[in-house]
């Protein structure tokens, strides 16, 4: 319950969350990513990215090296991430018994937890 100090009574506040915002770390938490560090980090789009073993770094080149098998991307045409696309990936990381497969579906997805916020 909330208190009104112009009506002075109490209240119930019912509220929504309609945005946030933070640095990279703190949205890949909110959001379930694996990491800004990890092969699917992107929250938009489903580039992959690439180990740099001299950096012992992973970035996210949209013309792949040659002698990567991922393929180049197109910036303007990136395989985007959708609502439905993130219950899929949480569904699939979610639903797996093995831990083994489990590590394999969140290195696939980048997904690796359901968040959900209950107010009461």
């Amino acid at each position: 319950m909330i208190y009104d100090g112009l009506l002075k009574e109490n209240f119930l506040l019912r509220s929504h969350i309609i945005m946030w915002t933070g640095d990279i770390p703190a949205i890949t938490k909110i959001m379930c990513l694996s990491g800004h560090n990890s092969y699917a980090a992107c929250r938009f789009c489903y580039l992959r990215g690439v180990y740099c073993s001299n950096r012992k770094h992973i970035y996210y080149p949209c013309s792949m090296p040659t002698h990567y098998e991922n393929p180049s991307f197109d910036p303007s045409n990136l395989n985007l991430r959708t609502k439905e696309s993130y219950e899929s990936d949480i569904l699939l990381v979610e639903s797996e018994q093995q831990i083994n497969l489990q590590k394999k579906n969140i290195k696939k997805t980048g997904m690796y937890r359901i968040f959900l916020i209950k107010i009461t």
